[in-house]
């Protein structure tokens, strides 16, 4: 069931929007989707206003380019409405969630009460509960409050004692840090790979890293701007982005990525091999990975004989 969070009104003539949208160069009505899409993911997640937005895949629903919408988040930060991954002044705007912790609480507390007075105070206590009207009767229900949170099973303690370890902190040290990254996600994603996936995943971190820097570089790009172009580390990993990275091919910078129109034979071969489908720009193209080609080229000759 899809979680309810406070609109507010004046919303599609929002000033700041109209700002962001005059900054970013992009229309007003993209800028609002945007922002909605956002408070949506915030309150999904419903963790104090932080949220998730995937450029590329909003910019394929769009119809848009990738960099305008990560130019609109820019805009956005800059205009003092999201901050860091969190939509700013979230928890102002929103009812707090009853979670299980504060239930607990409440019970242990009327637990202590009704200890403390007399069996006939009790008794008392039960019969006005019974004809009292809630107060809470126009109020979606919470689950009850005398549930227990020992009740729970104890997942069994981690070994890494909550740490990824440190193979994964040179990954995430070689990385571009992207604004929307998220450290938890990415460490849960990177405990599900297999020793020799983590292996080879550390290989091609060291080897983005310096593919990444490089091509700042050649783009007269500053890395604090860069980084909001840069992939977030946990869906890099969660989404197994890294393995079509190639890392032979980004260590000599006379190979160009080949680049595919939508609409080629190669695109269903590719997106077979990524598992995922690709997501073509407004120019209606994409990039591959010279490795990508060549696998799809194969299985396109193996599929027409």
């Amino acid at each position: 069931m899809s979680r309810w969070f406070r609109h507010y009104a004046g919303m599609m003539r929002d000033e700041k929007l109209v700002s962001v949208a005059v900054k970013a160069k992009q229309p007003v009505e993209r800028v609002v989707w945007v922002w909605g899409a956002i408070l949506e993911s915030a309150s999904e997640i419903n963790d104090n206003g932080r949220y998730e937005f995937d450029a590329g895949e909003a910019a394929y629903f769009l119809r848009c380019d990738d960099a305008d919408l990560v130019g609109i988040l820019a805009c956005l930060e800059s205009l003092g409405r999201l901050s860091n991954g969190v939509v700013v002044r979230w928890s102002d705007r929103q009812y707090s969630s009853d979670s299980a912790a504060e239930r607990q609480r409440r019970y242990r507390e009327r637990k202590s009460a009704n200890a403390a007075v007399s069996p006939d105070d009790r008794d008392n206590q039960r019969d006005s509960d019974v004809t009292r009207p809630s107060r809470d009767a126009d109020v979606t229900a919470q689950e009850t409050d005398t549930y227990l949170e020992t009740d729970r099973k104890k997942a069994p303690p981690n070994p890494q004692g909550g740490e990824a370890g440190d193979l994964f902190d040179q990954v995430e040290a070689a990385m571009p840090r992207s604004p929307t990254y998220n450290q938890a996600k990415a460490e849960r994603a990177w405990r599900r790979l297999s020793p020799a996936d983590q292996q080879a995943l550390h290989s091609k971190a060291l080897a983005f890293g310096v593919w990444w820097t490089a091509e700042q570089a050649k783009r007269n790009r500053s890395m604090s701007d860069s980084l909001r172009f840069a992939p977030p580390l946990d869906k890099w990993i969660g989404e197994g982005a890294w393995r079509s990275f190639d890392a032979s091919a980004a260590a000599n910078p006379a190979v160009s990525l080949p680049v595919l129109r939508d609409g080629d034979p190669l695109i269903p071969f590719i997106e077979k091999l990524r598992g995922k489908p690709i997501y073509f720009g407004t120019k209606g193209t994409t990039t591959v990975t010279p490795a990508e080609l060549e696998k799809a080229q194969a299985a396109l000759g193996e599929h027409a004989a």
